[in-house]
């Protein structure tokens, strides 16, 4: 399947660097095609045509005449010229590259028009890496942020926060601000409405999800516990299956939190299951019980990729 074409026009040259962020993120799913010149980007469109034309808003008159060159029109806004009588998507042009990419793929998810390549696995599959405690305060968070930054360094890794209630903010200190709090940008709460809707682009809505911080790329906890507790068997099932073909990623990192039965459904799945040692009498007893739940329930797989291992509460 061929690449979703984005035309990129501005005369000033602005759109370069926000081209090159594109092709150098999203190569396999974006022809990006950059143009300076109105004439060349007319010729083009109607030669050609674009899926996608991402343009000043003051520009968009211009090209109002070639609808059949385009099937989505986005418009960059420099916030003092907004209209809201053209029924095209606006892009806030101050706000960082990855900002950008991120709503350019939620668009793209959301529009049930636009068909999209998907990347195939030409290695070997991704492992799923899960981190979990049976009682709380262990450090599981900590302990899943130093394993995927440790994996982000070696190969393409993604971190998933399956935790109720994510009590974890990683500050961005360039930009000051918290960029993984839940209730700050879109995450697994917004993955698992559109798991649940069976929608076929779930590997570019994961996508237009995902944050980095650092070497860490990953996607924020739910924004209300009660959204874990409404995945399927299959809704994972399909998740598992997306990551594992429809993505580039070699290492996915779990940092599973207790959400009932999801939570026993996760760990079957995962490849290598990582447990922070029990440091007390309290914390070992339940450590028992919870291997004693999984012998009762026929899961000593589970038992045999189990590792206990020291954490390190150092600061990520």
């Amino acid at each position: 399947m061929k690449k979703i074409v984005v035309a990129m026009y501005d005369e000033e040259g602005y759109t370069r660097r926000l081209a090159d962020y594109f092709c150098q993120h999203q190569k396999n799913l974006f022809d990006v095609r950059l143009f300076t010149s109105e004439e060349s980007l007319r010729k083009f469109l109607i030669g050609q045509g674009t899926e996608l034309l991402i343009t000043g808003e003051r520009d968009w008159e211009l090209f109002r005449g070639i609808n059949h060159g385009i099937h989505r029109l986005i418009l960059l806004s420099d916030g003092q010229c907004v209209r809201e009588d053209n029924g095209q998507a606006v892009l806030f042009k101050y706000q960082s590259a990855e900002s950008m990419l991120q709503e350019v793929l939620a668009i793209v998810a959301d529009d049930e028009e636009l068909k999209v390549p998907l990347p195939k696995k030409q290695m070997k599959g991704t492992e799923f890496v899960g981190v979990f405690a049976p009682y709380g305060g262990a450090g599981v968070t900590s302990m899943a942020l130093q394993l995927a930054q440790k994996y982000s360094a070696q190969t393409r890794c993604l971190y998933l926060n399956f935790e109720v209630f994510d009590g974890k903010v990683l500050i961005d200190d360039e930009r000051n601000h918290d960029i993984w709090n839940a209730n700050m940008c879109r995450g697994m709460s917004d993955l698992i409405f559109f798991l649940r809707q069976r929608q076929e682009k779930t590997a570019v809505k994961l996508q237009s999800l995902i944050r980095r911080i650092g070497t860490i790329e990953g996607i924020a906890a739910v924004e209300d516990y009660r959204d874990l507790y409404e995945l399927s068997a299959k809704d994972l099932e399909r998740l598992l299956l997306v990551l594992a073909e429809d993505t580039e990623y070699e290492k996915v990192v779990f940092d599973i939190g207790f959400f009932g039965d999801g939570s026993m459904e996760l760990l079957k799945c995962m490849d290598k299951l990582f447990v922070p040692q029990p440091a007390t009498r309290s914390q070992q007893c339940k450590c028992k019980s919870w291997e004693a739940l999984l012998k009762k329930e026929g899961l000593e797989e589970c038992l045999a990729k189990m590792q206990y291992v020291a954490v390190n509460r150092g600061r990520i």
